[in-house]
Order: structure tokens, then C-alpha cells, then sequence
């Protein structure tokens, strides 16, 4: 009735053995007082979660009491409550009630005779009570909305955070990578300057012996006419013509046959 029963329950899920030991007590206590109030219907147990059950028992008890008609009364009013704001009635109806039944002391604290003394009913606190628990209640939804977009927030920020994380992870690989390659590339290109550089050394020791071998074809064909003078002219004649023989065959010279010098 006043929403124990779902408290109690979470409490007990607890598993706090101090806790628990208190809870036993309440919902012993409880069990005392359920068996007494059925007492006063004349019955064993009267299940308050079942509104047949708790009409039948109250039917019973006023039926042969002057408490009846009212109770009639009541009922034919409660009927009634319909429309748009038949939530707000009910809750209004359900307050008024509750302030009724638990008044048992005036103004003064001293014990009030319902039959001598009216009851203080107090609409506007009810109504400021009813207003502040709907607020609350609109708080809560809204804490719950604002909660339920902060995980999502906090699983959207989770989700970047582990993409950026691979992204980056993926940049350092590419990254390692192209370090590499650059590495391999820079090797290659110093490897080429240095074949490079040995073919342009080839190339000019082959162009220096060319023009070495260039002269010294000339030379000895300078020298071979200078002997074929000589040995027209007599002088020597023998000796020119040996050493001519031996130019034109190839000796005294590093054993390369004599030719004629073209021009290239």
C-alpha cells in the first residue's frame, strides 16, 4: 500500500547480513500486524494487492452497519471520476484518504474524537505535495533521459576513441613503411651514383689509353717513314732496311703488327 513491498525487495538483494537481520524483524512485525487487521474482517489473510478480494472483505464488514450507506456513497462517487484529469482525481482522492484515516491527533497532539471534533483536511498541502511529487517524478525521467544519453555519449566517445587508436596505429605501420622504402630508394640511388661514377672512370681511362695508343701509332709510323728515307737514301741501308723488317713485323715494338695509321 505504501510501496514497501518493492523496497524491501531491493534491500533484501543486497546480501548485507545487518540489513537483512532488520528486514526480518519489519516483515515479521508486518505479518503480526496483517493477521491482526484481518481479525477485524473476520478473516485469516486479506491480500491488499488484490482489490476483489479487499471489496469482498469490506462489503462483509459494513453490511449489517450504519457505515453502509456510506460506503454505498463513496463508491457511487468514485464511479464517477472520469475525463482527462481522472489520474490527478484519483491521486487527490488517494491523499484526502490517506490524511483521513492516519488523523488521530488535533492541532494540539491530544487524541481526536472523530464523533466531537471535525477533521483538518488540508487540500492546498496536498495539492503542493501532489505538484512536488510530479516534479520530482518529471526530475527523475529526465535523469534517467540525461543518463541514458551520457552512456551513449560516453559508448559514441569509446567507439572514436578506439578508431582513432587504430588510425593511428595504421599511420605508424604506413609511416614504418615509407621509412623503409625511402631507406631502400636512398640505397639504390647511391648505388647507381657509384656505378655511375665508375663507368664515367672507365670511360675516361678507356678514352686516355685510346689516345695513348692514338700517339704511339703515330709515333712509330713517323719513325717507319724515317727509315724508309734512310734506306733509299743509302745510308745504312742494311741496318734501315732490318729494322724497317722488323717495325713492319712486329718486333722491337711489344710484338704489335705494323699497320698503316687511319685517321678515325
Amino acid at each position: 500500500m505504501l510501496g514497501l513491498g518493492n523496497i524491501v525487495d531491493k534491500l533484501y538483494r543486497q546480501n548485507n547480513q545487518l540489513v537483512a537481520r532488520h528486514l526480518d524483524f519489519f516483515v515479521t512485525q508486518r505479518r503480526s500486524d496483517e493477521e491482526a487487521f484481518a481479525k477485524r474482517f473476520e478473516m485469516s489473510h486479506v491480500d491488499v494487492r488484490n482489490p476483489q478480494q479487499m471489496l469482498k472483505a469490506l462489503e462483509k464488514r459494513l453490511a449489517t452497519g450504519v457505515s453502509y450507506q456510506h460506503f454505498l456513497s463513496l463508491m457511487q462517487h468514485i464511479m464517477m471520476i472520469t475525463g482527462d484529469h481522472e489520474q490527478h482525481m484519483w491521486r487527490l482522492l488517494d491523499k484526502l484518504v490517506q490524511q483521513v484515516v492516519l488523523q488521530d491527533q488535533d492541532e494540539d497532539g491530544k487524541p481526536l474524537d472523530p464523533d466531537g471534533q471535525p477533521l483538518v483536511i488540508n487540500v492546498d498541502q496536498i495539492v503542493t505535495q501532489m505538484a512536488k511529487e510530479e516534479e520530482l517524478v518529471e526530475l527523475r525521467t529526465s535523469n534517467a533521459a540525461n543518463s541514458t544519453a551520457l552512456e551513449e555519449t560516453k559508448a559514441k566517445l569509446g567507439k572514436k576513441e578506439r578508431e582513432c587508436e587504430v588510425r593511428t596505429t595504421e599511420k605508424d605501420d604506413i609511416k614504418a613503411a615509407l621509412n623503409k622504402v625511402m631507406q631502400k630508394l636512398e640505397k639504390e640511388n647511391n648505388a647507381l651514383k657509384d656505378s655511375r661514377q665508375k663507368e664515367k672512370d672507365l670511360t675516361t681511362q678507356l678514352e686516355e689509353a685510346r689516345a695513348q695508343l692514338e700517339k704511339e701509332l703515330a709515333e712509330r709510323q713517323q719513325l717507319i717513314e724515317t727509315l724508309e728515307k734512310s734506306a733509299q737514301s743509302g745510308d745504312s741501308r742494311e741496318a734501315a732496311e732490318k729494322l724497317l723488317a722488323d717495325l713492319k713485323a712486329g718486333g722491337g715494338g711489344g710484338g704489335v703488327p705494323y699497320e698503316p695509321y687511319r685517321q678515325q
